[in-house]
């Protein structure tokens, strides 16, 4: 997620399923989280987790931290908080099934102005060490989908009181 700011660079995390992908088509099937397990597959972990671990002692994280520094209109926060976990709830609000029925970027063309796609859900403390879901937001979309050079889609976090019958 790039998260744009005022007069400053953009925050931004990474969320996804898992190192090792996903069984089904259907984008919006799994929650998908900064904070992942290892990879299963012997051969990624040997190579690409080797190589994260290079870096940092947690390869399998994309830290939150830099988020919470300032706010959209680029203002310091001067007590900043930000969760230990973040996790994009998906609303799979098309019924897409777990078979290939054509490419992403087709199927995500037809999300119209204004639709629910993320409950952003934080945690504390890990949830194995007793973190309890906090409500964050939502990630709803703000103008017609429109693909880049880069494959993403133009999604905008709505920043707002969370609730839980939207």
């Amino acid at each position: 997620m790039k998260l744009f700011r005022d007069g400053m660079n953009s925050a931004n995390v990474v969320t996804m399923f898992a190192f090792d992908g996903q069984t089904s088509f259907n984008f919006f099937k799994w929650r998908w989280s900064n904070v992942l397990a290892e990879w299963q597959n012997e051969c990624a972990r040997q190579t690409v987790g080797k190589k994260f671990a290079t870096v940092s002692d947690w390869p399998t994280v994309s830290s939150t931290l830099e988020m919470s520094q300032y706010d959209e209109y680029g203002n310091k926060e001067e007590h900043p908080h930000w969760p230990f976990e973040m996790n994009v709830q998906p609303y799979d609000v098309y019924g897409w099934t777990d078979e290939y029925q054509n490419d992403f970027q087709d199927q995500l063309s037809v999300i119209p102005y204004k639709t629910v796609l993320f409950k952003v859900i934080g945690f504390d403390v890990a949830p194995a060490f007793g973190g309890e879901e906090i409500p964050m937001g939502w990630i709803v979309s703000m103008s017609d989908q429109r693909s880049s050079l880069w494959g993403d889609r133009q999604l905008f976090f709505q920043h707002q009181k969370v609730n839980d019958d939207i």
